[in-house]
């Protein structure tokens, strides 16, 4: 999958922000206890985010799109602070859904019987025989390493997929997750770390991140009123 990286936080552009790794989920999906802040209560805000075409800077196929989410704990916060905080747990820009480039390795396919994505392992096990033939043992790795999440929003239909680090020393290994929402040949996608594996399942990001991703819903396009989404969620549109 396409990803890119942009260093500085604009108000209502595109804030790419990162959550640190490693911190504790809490219960109910709320975010973990250390990126909490002391003295508050939780709650509820929808946040719209408008994400700008960076095709200036080099990232081909990105296109400009709206959206909102709900955060359900940091409500407290006017949105300035709170991407400057941190407090979103990935990254995430918009493409051109026709682009084959959208998908990149991504291990899913869409499944039309099931009118959703699904995990289709091997595209990760191309990816890793890519060195040689894999041994048995790191089929059985690359197989548990993977989680696919479909997501089935409002207006939007799409994916999640969590990848374990599974080689070098294991008290670097990390939980990472991608995802990608469709509508009307935009692609919204972005990924962020969800914590050490070493820290144990309680205490990842995964739980607290998809909740805020299911929550995803594309806005109309500005000054468009008749984009106004509407009706069920279209099936994507990608190139073989």
């Amino acid at each position: 999958m396409i990803m890119i990286r942009i260093n500085h936080l604009l108000f209502g552009v595109v804030p790419l922000c990162w959550i640190s790794i490693g911190a504790a989920i809490g219960a109910g999906g709320l975010p973990p206890a250390p990126l909490r802040e002391s003295g508050t209560a939780p709650e509820s805000r929808v946040r719209e985010l408008h994400l700008k075409d960076y095709s200036e800077i080099g990232v081909k196929h990105s296109v400009p799109c709206d959206f909102r989410y709900t955060d359900k704990y940091f409500g407290y916060l006017d949105d300035e602070t709170y991407y400057r905080k941190g407090k979103l747990p990935f990254q995430s820009a918009c493409y051109d859904a026709a682009s084959a480039e959208v998908l990149g390795d991504a291990p899913v396919r869409f499944d039309a019987s099931r009118n959703e994505w699904v995990r289709d392992i091997s595209v990760a096990l191309k990816r890793w025989a890519s060195g040689g033939e894999l041994r048995p043992e790191q089929l059985k790795s690359i197989t548990a390493s993977i989680r696919t999440y479909p997501l089935n929003n409002v207006n939007a239909r799409g994916f999640a997929y969590t990848e374990d680090s599974w080689t070098g020393d294991e008290r670097s290994r990390v939980r990472r997750l991608q995802y990608c929402l469709f509508r009307e040949g935009v692609a919204l996608c972005g990924a962020g770390d969800m914590g050490y594996l070493t820290s144990g399942e309680e205490k990842e990001m995964t739980r607290y991140t998809l909740d805020i991703l299911r929550s995803i819903e594309f806005l109309p396009k500005r000054n468009d009123a008749s984009s106004l989404p509407s009706g069920p969620a279209q099936e994507p549109q990608i190139r073989n």
